[in-house]
C-alpha cells in the first residue's frame, strides 16, 4: 500500500511539473508587419526547441539564434543582437520591448502566432 501511495504521488508530481516546464518553450511561427521607410514588410520568427530563425517576406532566412523565457520575458539572441519582449500569458503573441543597436527600431512591434 505504501508503494502505491509513493508511485501515485510521484505520478501526480510529474503531471503538475511537466506542463510548467513546457511553458518556457515556444513552438511555431510568429509574424509581424513592419513599416521600413516607404514599404511594408512581414518579419517571421520561427521557434523550435531553444532555437529561433528569422525570415523575411520572401521566406528567406535572414538570421538564426537562441531564446529563453523567464517570468513572461522572452529574450532572443541572434548574432550580435539581443532583444527582449513581453510574452502574452497564452503564448500566442509577444511585443518587443527593447533591443540592441538598429534592432531597437523593432521596439513596440507585436508578433502574433501564425495559424
Amino acid at each position: 500500500m505504501k508503494k502505491k501511495l509513493i508511485v501515485g504521488f510521484a505520478l501526480l508530481l510529474c503531471l503538475v511539473t511537466l506542463p510548467a516546464c513546457s511553458s518556457n518553450k515556444l513552438n511555431g511561427s510568429y509574424q509581424a508587419k513592419m513599416n521600413l521607410l516607404f514599404f511594408e514588410t512581414t518579419d517571421t520568427l520561427k521557434f523550435k526547441d531553444d532555437k529561433v530563425t528569422e525570415s523575411d517576406s520572401n521566406g528567406e532566412t535572414t538570421n538564426k539564434g537562441t531564446y529563453t523565457i523567464k517570468d513572461s520575458v522572452l529574450k532572443i539572441k541572434m548574432g550580435k543582437y539581443h532583444m527582449k519582449a513581453k510574452l502574452a500569458d497564452d503564448h500566442k503573441s509577444f511585443t518587443i520591448t527593447s533591443a540592441d543597436g538598429l534592432a531597437d527600431l523593432a521596439s513596440g512591434t507585436k508578433y502574433k502566432l501564425k495559424n
